[in-house]
């Protein structure tokens, strides 16, 4: 293999490990976010709570999937992946 073409599929590889990574660490960092943001640690997030984070009041009412007025850790996870796309 020519060194051009070795360094393209080194970094084309690299490149998949990092955004593997990347989507590994969501759900950890996501469970960290609801952890914060619960400041009452019912095991829920509120709307009251959700507002700490910038664009989840958007998306809470679409994320509370049982209609319950709060997010659970499953809900926050989807609401918080809705938010950042």
């Amino acid at each position: 293999m020519k060194p051009i073409a070795l360094t393209i599929v080194i970094a084309a590889l690299g490149s998949s490990l990092i955004a593997i990574a990347a989507d590994e660490a969501k759900p950890a960092d996501s469970g960290a976010a609801f952890k914060q943001l619960d400041s009452d640690k019912d095991g829920f997030v509120s709307k009251a709570e959700a507002e700490r984070m910038k664009g989840l009041v958007a998306v809470f009412d679409s994320a509370d999937e049982n209609r319950d007025g709060k997010l659970d850790v499953a809900e926050f996870s989807k609401a918080t992946a809705t938010a950042k796309n």
